[in-house]
């Protein structure tokens, strides 16, 4: 494999290396979790078929509905939904 097709390096092989060479700073650190955190939001905030949290945290809308519409209902309501708009309109598809 050459350098230009490895893979980017983990959020957990960054900090590693960051701790290993023992002169890392404040800054790098902040900088890797700030952007894996990031990463990881949009993530989540992309899937419009599973809930991304809670207590059906990965579970499709669709097999929700069959067993607990309430929660979808319940859920549906909530002002946290406004930030996984396409969630929300599949929760409002589903119900």
């Amino acid at each position: 494999m050459t350098t230009q097709e490895q893979k980017p390096k983990s959020y957990t092989e960054q900090l590693l290396e960051l701790f290993t060479k023992q002169t890392y700073k404040t800054d790098e650190i902040k900088t890797i979790i700030s952007e894996f955190s990031k990463a990881q939001y949009e993530k989540k905030r992309s899937m419009s078929d599973k809930i991304p949290f809670g207590k059906y945290k990965y579970k499709s809308v669709e097999d929700i509905s069959k067993f607990d519409p309430q929660y979808l209902q319940w859920l549906s309501r909530q002002d946290m939904l406004n930030n996984f708009p396409e969630l929300k309109e599949n929760i409002k598809r589903v119900i």
